[in-house]
């Protein structure tokens, strides 16, 4: 027997063989039993959800020896003929090769003349938006007024470029993009006819490549099908069809969680090597951010994540441990990675730069959580209520910056600096004129943003007339041989001399996360009235008090 691609051997013959559409055959099924039917549909839809596929059952049902029926039988000769294709009552029509006025001319010339075998002529006119202004034209008084034994099927992708002298003139139907449950039900019965062995995994993959087409997810699996033969594996699919498997993203926000940003690194230069594209590792990436926010949030998530139930379930399992506030800070760091991606000259080291950023931000902590530590730590559990109260009111009445991070932007309001941090100032002093770090990097980001994430990551150690000195902690001092790689650095000087305008010598120096310890007096709030609630939470986390002021200041 002569070989059938999928997409052909398995179209629907019937109108309960259409899935996702159940509002446009049961409305169909409903005009023919009360013999309602109209003159003209048309069917609008994305490709390969069964657009063509339903005009074709309408005909069968309306031709059919027992018909107008719901559901065509397939066994008489009608039904036959209009399934082979060769009924001269049924003509399909390519829209977008018959587009011109005489081609309409000549469809209503053959309209007049009665069908030869059925009760109705059924034109089929595919990619009708591809008709031209003037066959449109054309087509409107015998669309308006045709003959009684004349149908009219117009299917189309881009309802919008209609006329709506045409739209007003038939019966639109919109037809739905099929969902990834339904794309894999379908997909797994006909697997199961063909004895393919492939489990849900691997058609999540290959529904979810289809993008809501039954047609596009047939041709990806005969394609999969004459890869790997009749035993597929997940593996294989992602790599025919060049998709990222999701266990590589899966291995990367556990990196995220274990706060690895060696870990982290290799696995984007494991991506990269494997070629890749770096947007769509970002795309899928936060895709798989979004989904864990979703389980974290959802009682039942299978119905909001496309994906089969044993991801969706490996996806509860990944977000244990992580805050919705976390969630929502990775999905924030690598959304604006991903915009930073697509003008940046180096790509994968802004995505580096992002992992390695998302590591290093902190956790945050449950305020309830926090209360309870410092209340037990009080000693005061008799009064643990009127105590979790009285907290309460102290933490929002009081707002408390804690230390610096590699990537927390710091404020000095209220405290005095050490004298050795002066010179650093961002107000600068009378041997240097005024630099603020945080401008200085914002516009050096504007031009060079690569650089400017780098510097993003170190701070501003010493500032003198002619030299900037700037250092980077452990974690981040690897940051060092990349500035001072290639041009890098005479970039950077460039830059900084045009916004100093003066010439600066730049000096790159590795500083101990302990190198300020000496201030430790004046930081943990020497001189400033802070109450026990405060001294207890600055012991336990280990903070460092920068400032205090009550909100609303």
């Amino acid at each position: 027997m002569e070989y059938q691609v999928s997409a052909r051997k398995w179209r629907p013959q019937r109108f309960d063989d259409i899935i996702g559409q159940g509002h446009v055959t049961r409305t169909l099924q409903n005009a023919i039993k009360n013999n309602r039917i109209a003159h003209a549909y048309i069917f609008s839809g994305s490709r390969g959800v069964g657009k063509t596929t339903t005009a074709r059952i309408l005909a069968k049902a309306l031709n059919c020896v027992n018909g107008p029926t719901p559901e065509p039988c397939n066994n008489c000769s009608p039904c036959k003929e209009i399934t082979s294709g060769i009924s001269t009552d049924v003509l399909e029509i390519d829209g977008a090769s018959n587009t011109g006025v005489d081609d309409v001319r000549d469809l209503r010339e053959s309209v007049k003349y009665s069908p030869m075998h059925g009760k109705y002529k059924v034109y089929i006119i595919d990619e009708v938006h591809m008709l031209s202004n003037s066959a449109f034209n054309a087509l409107l008084k015998t669309l308006e007024e045709p003959p009684a034994h004349t149908i009219f099927v117009f299917a189309t992708t881009e309802v919008h470029k209609i006329p709506t002298t045409v739209l007003s003139r038939c019966q639109h139907f919109n037809f739905k993009r099929l969902t990834l449950i339904e794309i894999v039900d379908r997909l797994r019965l006909i697997a199961e006819k063909d004895s393919i062995e492939i489990n849900d995994n691997g058609l999540a993959v290959i529904a979810k490549a289809a993008d809501g087409s039954m047609r596009d997810s047939l041709s990806i699996l005969d394609q999969v099908v004459s890869f790997c033969g009749k035993k597929v594996d997940e593996k294989e699919i992602a790599d025919i069809l060049g998709v990222i498997n999701k266990d590589i993203i899966f291995s990367f926000i556990g990196r995220l969680k274990e706060k690895d940003s060696a870990g982290l690194v290799k696995i984007i230069r494991e991506v990269q090597d494997c070629g890749y594209d770096v947007r769509q590792f970002c795309n899928n990436l936060i895709e798989q951010i979004r989904n864990m926010l979703i389980a974290k949030v959802s009682g039942n998530p299978e119905e909001l994540i496309e994906l089969s139930k044993e991801a969706v379930n490996e996806i509860k399992e990944i977000t244990i441990g992580f805050l919705i506030e976390d969630i929502h800070l990775l999905f924030t760091i690598f959304l604006k990675a991903q915009e930073e991606i697509r003008w940046s000259p180096y790509p994968w080291m802004s995505l580096e730069m992002a992992a390695v950023k998302a590591v290093h931000v902190p956790s945050f902590k449950s305020i309830d959580k926090l209360i309870e530590l410092v209340s037990g730590r009080s000693g005061n559990t008799e009064n643990m209520g009127e105590g979790r109260v009285k907290a309460k009111e102290r933490i929002q009445n009081t707002e408390v910056r804690s230390e610096k991070t590699d990537f927390q932007k710091r404020e000095d309001e209220g405290l005095q600096e050490p004298p050795e941090k002066k010179e650093a100032s961002i107000a600068g002093n009378e041997n240097s004129s005024s630099i603020n770090w945080d401008e200085l990097i914002d516009k050096v980001k504007e031009k060079k943003p690569n650089i400017g994430s780098y510097l993003e990551q170190g701070e501003l150690v010493r500032s003198s007339e002619g030299e900037l000195t700037i250092g980077f902690s452990g974690s981040s001092s690897f940051l060092i041989d990349l500035i001072e790689k290639d041009d890098n650095k005479k970039i950077l000087k460039n830059l900084i001399n045009d916004i100093c305008h003066r010439d600066m010598h730049l000096k790159f120096v590795k500083i101990s996360a302990n190198a300020d310890s000496g201030n430790s007096g004046i930081r943990n709030g020497a001189g400033v009235d802070m109450n026990p609630l405060v001294k207890d939470a600055l012991d336990i986390f280990g903070g460092k008090l920068l400032g205090v002021r009550k909100i609303g200041e």
